[in-house]
């Protein structure tokens, strides 16, 4: 539960006092119910090699803000001898979405250089806009789009499109979109609005690894204590959540990444 300030209402920003930022309460709660399990099994001792086992563990969470979600693990540990052992496995984690990405209230913020530009803009450079991801209105009926920003995909652009379509309605979404779009960048200032998205579902990662360890054989007090390790990893994420935000529109939410 959070209680502002009487004087930090949500109005308007230039109610507030200078350099305090307009801020809503907040009274929810997430509650969460865990039931997990670990296991290490031997599978083979001294046979080719020192030993083998396996690391196992599950996880089942109940949320009852969002959908329940289970993660596990298997992990391998190969001991060739006292000097190296193998090792590697694939794990899957979540993350459910915390309370201010779910209930934040409706509130302002603001930015300084305006460095994105509108994030809804075909011609934006911010890497979760939507730039690029159609035709852009100032070429014409050329079917020449605008680059993509750094750090974004086609896919994360259209997704981005798409979204900012949704928020803005139909008639909106028409008359951004068949006009020329202001250049991405500048040093503008803007009063962003932005709101929590109470639809959100957990993040899911999946990561693989594997590696290896060597132990120092040698016996000389300088060396005997030497441990090297090389590792090899690749994490994938679904429903990344991430924020988008408007200065054009009246909010901004929340929203999974694609």
């Amino acid at each position: 539960m959070f209680n502002p300030d009487i004087l930090q209402s949500t109005a308007s920003f230039t109610d507030q006092v200078i350099g305090v930022y307009p801020t809503g309460s907040l009274h929810k709660q997430i509650v969460a119910k865990d039931v997990f399990g670990e296991f290490l099994v031997p599978v083979v001792s001294d046979v080719l090699v020192k030993k083998v086992e396996l690391e196992l563990g599950i996880r089942r969470s109940d949320y009852d803000k969002t959908d329940s979600t289970t993660t596990f693990k298997i992990n391998g540990n190969i001991q060739v001898n006292d000097s190296l052992r193998f090792r590697g496995g694939f794990n899957r984690a979540t993350r459910a979405p915390n309370l201010g990405e779910m209930f934040l209230p409706l509130q302002q913020i603001f930015t300084g250089a305006g460095v994105f530009g509108d994030p809804c803009g075909v011609l934006s450079n911010s890497p979760f806009g939507a730039g690029g991801a159609i035709e852009n209105p100032l070429y014409g009926s050329t079917g020449q789009h605008s680059a993509l920003a750094a750090g974004q995909t086609a896919t994360g652009a259209n997704s981005a499109y798409l979204i900012c379509r949704a928020q803005m309605g139909a008639a909106g979404a028409n008359a951004f979109y068949t006009t020329g779009q202001p250049a991405a960048g500048g040093g503008g200032f803007a009063w962003v609005n932005q709101i929590g998205n109470p639809n959100l579902h957990s993040e899911t990662a999946d990561t693989w690894t594997a590696g290896l360890v060597i132990q120092s054989p040698f016996e000389h007090a300088l060396l005997r204590g030497l441990t090297a390790t090389v590792d090899w990893y690749k994490v994938s994420i679904d429903d990344a959540i991430c924020r988008t935000r408007s200065t054009t529109r009246t909010s901004s939410a929340t929203a999974p990444c694609r």
